[in-house]
């Protein structure tokens, strides 16, 4: 799928396509991942029903979900379960919260991929996502906000399950760094700082990537373990296996 393939929407891309360590392949049609979804523009609208989606999982808070609203296409059924409270798992006002990311952004992403890793709200949030994957509720899209912690980290545990590699998983990860240049350029244009303030928003680091497992080997052993924790085990990767690749 084309860079900016929306005219409002961004980070919207496929797993479709994404070849595996057996040399089997993501089915293409059926895993989206994205930003937010409220979709300004009639052609975007169009675009999303085209899709034929099933299902929209918005990982973002209530509160974020009220403030940008997802256009959810007809017959589409639409969840919010966010894995972490506040916008970086905090439960700070985003006055606060945005202090804290202004004095200091590797210390509230670190804090915000530790919550991703070890939170009981962040399990609980990631099964419910597999569960429905499970059930073949697809097509399927899932997002945060910029579609890149916590949809990234949702993006690369089903990558997983597929068979990816490490190396395919990371690179599915920094592919937003492409995707959200366009986005990156318009927020940043003209103002004092920007182009710094608005990178530490609007793209991933490898080393928080890093961080998550991290934290979850530190934890459960390795991501296999973390997975068994939300009722992942080989039966379930399996199923996910005859259902997404091909």
């Amino acid at each position: 799928m084309d860079v900016n393939l929306f005219k409002g929407v961004d980070n919207f891309r496929e797993l479709g396509g994404t070849v595996v360590e057996d040399g089997r392949k993501v089915k293409s049609g059926l895993l989206f991942r994205s930003a937010q979804l409220s979709c300004p523009y009639p052609e975007d609208r169009q675009m999303l029903d085209e899709i034929a989606l099933q299902t929209l999982v918005d990982f973002r808070t209530e509160g974020e979900a009220k403030a940008q609203p997802d256009y959810v296409p007809e017959g589409c059924d639409y969840l919010c379960i966010p894995p972490v409270d506040g916008v970086a798992g905090e439960g700070f006002s985003f006055f606060l919260m945005k202090l804290r990311f202004l004095s200091s952004p590797n210390v509230f992403f670190g804090n915000l991929y530790k919550k991703l890793a070890l939170g009981k709200q962040a399990k609980e949030a990631y099964k419910r996502f597999f569960s429905l994957l499970l059930e073949n509720k697809t097509p399927i899209v899932w997002h945060c906000n910029q579609g890149k912690d916590r949809t990234g980290i949702a993006s690369a545990l089903l990558l997983h399950c597929l068979g990816a590699s490490q190396k395919v998983m990371t690179e599915d990860y920094l592919l937003t760094n492409k995707y959200m240049a366009r986005l990156h350029k318009q927020k940043s244009k003209g103002k004092k700082l920007g182009e710094k303030i608005y990178g530490d928003l609007l793209f991933v680091k490898e080393q928080n990537f890093k961080k998550f497992f991290a934290h979850v080997e530190k934890a459960y052993g390795s991501i296999d373990g973390y997975l068994l924790e939300i009722g992942i085990g080989e039966k379930e990767k399996e199923r996910l296996k005859g259902l997404y690749l091909e």
